[in-house]
């Protein structure tokens, strides 16, 4: 049961990256614990700690509890360090970034995006391009059907997908900065397939 579903995302290239990739290991949580509480009990029957802590004795229930306000506090440190508590929040940024994208944005737009492609995927109903996945020449085909069918061009961008365009210059053209919603900035696309990445900020 857990090699099944370590062996399947060992190789994946997220899996390792941070500690929230975990939840593709979760479902092999539940074997984990059973067999942790299966090696506890065998370790304990073996040191013999079990004849100190009569059933229901007052030792025992003191031991369980101190082991589970030490089990709480380990994992609210860790909760509280990795900032799981704020995760409703900062995940709420996502729909709302959309929502925000569609009062700004031609109802027609053709949408280039990375990060936020799941968000756009599911919460509008814009045509969406990963940026990361087209070059010069597509990229060159793609704004001029656009242009073609009357649809505008946008590009709506986390820090993360900033970063990526300023190093790799996988945009190209002229795109103006509209605006920001959080940490979500959305682009204009102005022109210019072949030309390096140039932005502007109007706001």
């Amino acid at each position: 049961w857990i090699l099944v579903n370590v062996v399947f995302y060992v190789s994946y290239a997220f899996t390792h990256e941070t500690w929230w990739y975990l939840r593709f290991l979760l479902p092999a949580f539940p074997a984990i614990v059973a067999a942790a509480l299966l090696v506890a009990r065998a370790g304990l029957e073996n040191l013999n700690i079990i004849r100190f802590l009569p059933a229901g004795g007052l030792r025992a229930w003191s031991a369980g509890l101190a082991a589970a306000a030490l089990l709480f506090g380990f994992d609210f440190y860790w909760n509280a360090e990795l900032s799981t508590f704020g995760s409703g929040d900062g995940e709420r940024n996502y729909p709302d970034a959309v929502a925000w994208l569609q009062r700004e944005a031609h109802p027609r737009a053709v949408i280039f995006a990375m990060q936020m492609s799941g968000s756009l995927y599911y919460y509008s109903g814009y045509i969406v391009v990963r940026w990361d996945s087209v070059d010069a020449q597509n990229f060159a085909r793609i704004t001029a059907t656009a242009a073609a069918a009357s649809r505008p061009v946008y590009a709506l961008l986390k820090p993360y997908d900033i970063e990526q365009i300023r190093e790799r210059h996988e945009l190209f053209g002229t795109w103006t900065k509209l605006g920001a919603a959080h940490d979500t900035e959305l682009w204009r696309y102005e022109g210019g397939t072949c030309d390096p990445f140039v932005l502007r900020e109007t706001r």
